[in-house]
C-alpha cells in the first residue's frame, strides 16, 4: 500500500523550510507538531494524479469510514449513510459525502472524486466537482451542480465539464482537486436520484438491453459462409504427389482347365 500519510508529511517538511537560523522555542513547537499525523488540510501540495492512482485500501487509510457495496464499488468517504439493505444484510444503496472516493471494479475499472455519492448495486450518481479516470481518459466537473451518471460502462454528465488525460494533468499543476478542497455545497439538497432526469436512465437502460440482446443473439449462430476457407487456408489446392513406390502389377487370372472330351 502506498504510504499516501508518509508523502503529506514530507510535503510538510519540505514547506517548512524557508530558513536556516537557529531554532527558536516557537519553531521547536512548530516542528513538533509537524511531526504529528498529518490531515486532509495537510494535502493541499498533493497532485490530482496521485489521488486518481490510489486504491481502495490506500483511500481508506485517510478517510474516517469506507465500505463495499457489492458487486461492483468500494467507497471510503468521511461519512458514509446506508439507505437500503439487502435481505441478507448487504448494502443496496448508499450515501456518502466529505472527500468521497469511489473506485469501481467493473468491466471499465474506474476511480472517482467528488463531494457527494449516491450509489445502488448498479449506478452511481456524483455530485460537487466530480472527477471519473478510466484508462487514461478523466472527465472532471466544473460547478458544485455538475453530475456525473454511471450505469454499468456508460457515463453521461450533466452540467459543465471537461475531458482530459493523465499526460496533461501531469504536465499542468495538478494541484488538489476541487472536489476534495472544500465540503458539499450546503446551499443544494441532500443528493438524491431526481439529480439524474428519467429520460437519461432510459436512454441507458435501452442502450445496456440492446447490447445485451445482440451478444446473446450472436450466441451460437452459424457463420454467414460455413464453406469459406480459414484465412491460414492456401489459395491454390494441395499437390497431389505421387507415391515414389511402383505399383504392384496385376496378378494374371488363373486359366480354368478344358474339359476333356469323351469318346
Amino acid at each position: 500500500m502506498r504510504p499516501f500519510a508518509l508523502l503529506l508529511a514530507s510535503a510538510a517538511l519540505f514547506t517548512g523550510c524557508h530558513s536556516t537560523s537557529p531554532q527558536s522555542s516557537e519553531s521547536k513547537e512548530t516542528d513538533a507538531s509537524a511531526k504529528k499525523e498529518p490531515s486532509k488540510d495537510d494535502a493541499a501540495n498533493v497532485s490530482l494524479p496521485f489521488l486518481l492512482s490510489m486504491d481502495f485500501e490506500e483511500a481508506s487509510a485517510i478517510s474516517a469510514q469506507k465500505l463495499d457495496v457489492p458487486p461492483f464499488f468500494k467507497i471510503a468517504a468521511d461519512s458514509i449513510e446506508v439507505l437500503k439493505t439487502s435481505s441478507d444484510g448487504k448494502p443496496r444503496k448508499v450515501r456518502a459525502t466529505g472527500h468521497v472516493f469511489v473506485q469501481m471494479d467493473n468491466e471499465a475499472t474506474g476511480r472517482a472524486l467528488c463531494q457527494e455519492a449516491l450509489i445502488t448495486h448498479d449506478d452511481v450518481i456524483l455530485r460537487g466537482k466530480p472527477v471519473l479516470q478510466r484508462g487514461d481518459s478523466t472527465v472532471e466537473g466544473l460547478a458544485d451542480v455538475t453530475v456525473f451518471y454511471v450505469m454499468g460502462v456508460r457515463l453521461r454528465v450533466i452540467g459543465p465539464h471537461k475531458l482530459s488525460n493523465v499526460r496533461d494533468m501531469m504536465r499542468g499543476s495538478g494541484l488538489l482537486p476541487a472536489a476534495w478542497s472544500s465540503g458539499p455545497n450546503p446551499l443544494l439538497p441532500p443528493l438524491d436520484a431526481d439529480a439524474v432526469p428519467d429520460s437519461v436512465r432510459e436512454e441507458l437502460r435501452k442502450s445496456i438491453e440492446a447490447e445485451t440482446a445482440l451478444q446473446r443473439s450472436r450466441i451460437g449462430v452459424a457463420p454467414a459462409f460455413p464453406d469459406a476457407k480459414p484465412a491460414s487456408a492456401p489459395l491454390l489446392p494441395a499437390i497431389e504427389v505421387p507415391d515414389p513406390k511402383p505399383a504392384p502389377a496385376p496378378e494374371k487370372a488363373k486359366e480354368k482347365p478344358k474339359a476333356e472330351k469323351k469318346p
